[in-house]
């Protein structure tokens, strides 16, 4: 009995022992040994960690939708007040589709707890340091590149017509969507000064030169300028993997050799081409342009390539392009060409010589009169000075020997006419009048020369034309 007794009292102590550990024990911390946080969410998995807290993955039981947990310790200086900056800073920018939303915020006993959008394709870092399907694309493809940039752009641009500037764009802080979209992050060193005192605020290795240093209390720097300076350089690591400077001051060697010559970003990354140092050199870190001029050049970039690599296969598609389009031109002009023959006036076709008889057994002067006056082409022949003698089946023969009539062959030198001490057989040539001309020549010179042949020949040569005039 007294044994029963001192176990159930022993059991009772240590019940209320338990019950005052998990008491103390903060909210968070039993979240991360299994309980629910709020009772909602429940730890996951860790996802980063650093000097002010981690980052965590939770899933939501109220919607079975994953987030992401940033808890802050409270102990570390200065903490309350940039989450709390951080919180004031998201509720007032609002949605945008290109920034991390911030679901809900609360403070434990030793954590500021934020939950926010879950983006599961990690930071833009370690996607290109750990040189990740997602980073490889990103290097190698204009397009999707020109497409986080024109997303980089629009966010800052919305933050700033809120009079909201980040300070801290970096590629740790760009998270990367699953369709290759970018969401900017953590806007706990964001202001609300353009013209800003606060100085050496941010990443060294992305601040602008005039952001960082020593200065004077009343000297101020350009905020939103500073913006675009480190949106130049967060791109710059995109496409080559590492930073040009360690500090844009006098003492880091590689920013004193931009500052004499800002060609120098060749020498630093060989494969930048002229229209990705124009977009990215020229116009966000030099000019500071945010704008349509950024724009002009992004596009360009994007069409020709931001590295040499890119513009080569540019050059390689124009070309072939070119190519294949001056190839089907070619073949439109030669079925072109074709057509286009059959669209011009035909050769009236002989439809008597179709119809005409076989003469080549009789002699010339029993050759019906009416097949005598009209050639091929109409033209009237006179006959009246040819000897009716001969038999017509060397005329036959004699044209097809020459390859057609040698009267309109297109080299003289080959011209029976100008073979003028050839013996020719007379009705040779009323064959060849009646031949179709192979080319386009000078048909009335041709006659011409008939003709004096002719009156060489017969001087009672009338010397009536054997063609009529074209």
């Amino acid at each position: 009995m007294a044994t029963a007794v001192l176990d159930k009292k022993l059991t009772s102590h240590l019940n209320s022992m338990s019950s005052n550990f998990k008491t103390s024990m903060d909210e968070y911390l039993q979240y991360e040994k299994g309980s629910l946080l709020r009772n909602r969410y429940r730890f996951m998995r860790d996802l980063q960690a650093g000097s002010f807290g981690k980052v965590t993955c939770a899933l939501d039981t109220t919607n079975n939708t994953r987030v992401a947990i940033k808890a802050m310790k409270r102990s570390i200086p200065g903490v309350r007040f940039m989450a709390r900056h951080e919180i004031s800073v998201m509720n007032r920018l609002g949605y945008h589709p290109n920034i991390c939303q911030l679901i809900e915020s609360f403070e434990t006993r030793k954590y500021i707890v934020l939950v926010l959008e879950y983006i599961p394709g990690g930071d833009l870092y370690d996607a290109i340091h750990n040189h990740t399907k997602m980073g490889l694309t990103l290097q190698e493809d204009p397009e999707l590149f020109a497409q986080i940039c024109s997303q980089l752009i629009d966010v800052i641009k919305f933050s700033q017509s809120k009079s909201i500037y980040h300070r801290d764009v970096k590629p740790e802080n760009v998270l990367l969507m699953e369709d290759g979209s970018v969401k900017l992050c953590d806007w706990g060193l964001a202001t609300s000064a353009v013209n800003c005192k606060d100085f050496n605020v941010g990443t060294e290795k992305y601040m602008a030169p005039e952001a960082l240093g020593e200065h004077k209390p009343s000297e101020t720097y350009n905020s939103k300028l500073a913006d675009a300076w480190s949106l130049g350089i967060t791109l710059l690591y995109t496409l080559f993997g590492k930073c040009p400077f360690r500090k844009a001051l006098k003492s880091d060697t590689n920013y004193r050799r931009f500052q004499k010559s800002p060609e120098f970003m060749y020498d630093l990354y060989p494969n930048l081409s002229t229209s990705g140092f124009d977009a990215i050199v020229n116009k966000l870190m030099i000019e500071r342009d945010l704008g349509s001029g950024f724009e002009t050049s992004l596009t360009s970039a994007m069409m020709k390539g931001f590295t040499v690599d890119q513009e080569y296969n540019y050059e390689v598609l124009q070309t072939s392009s070119s190519e294949k389009k001056n190839s089907d031109l070619s073949e439109e002009n030669s079925l072109g060409g074709e057509f286009y023959m059959f669209d011009q006036e035909q050769p009236a076709v002989d439809a008597d010589a179709m119809d005409r008889h076989d003469y080549s057994h009789i002699k010339y002067d029993e050759i019906p009169q009416e097949d005598l006056q009209t050639a091929e082409y109409g033209v009237p022949i006179t006959v009246d000075s040819l000897s009716k003698s001969k038999n017509l089946t060397s005329v036959a023969s004699s044209s097809y020997m020459h390859g057609g009539n040698s009267l309109f062959e297109p080299h003289p030198s080959s011209s029976l006419v100008n073979s003028f001490d050839t013996t020719v057989p007379e009705e040779s040539y009323i064959g060849l009048a009646g031949k179709r001309p192979s080319n386009k020549v000078d048909i009335d010179g041709y006659v011409n020369r008939f003709e004096s042949f002719m009156r060489k020949q017969d001087p009672q040569f009338t010397g009536r034309s054997l063609m009529r005039e074209r």
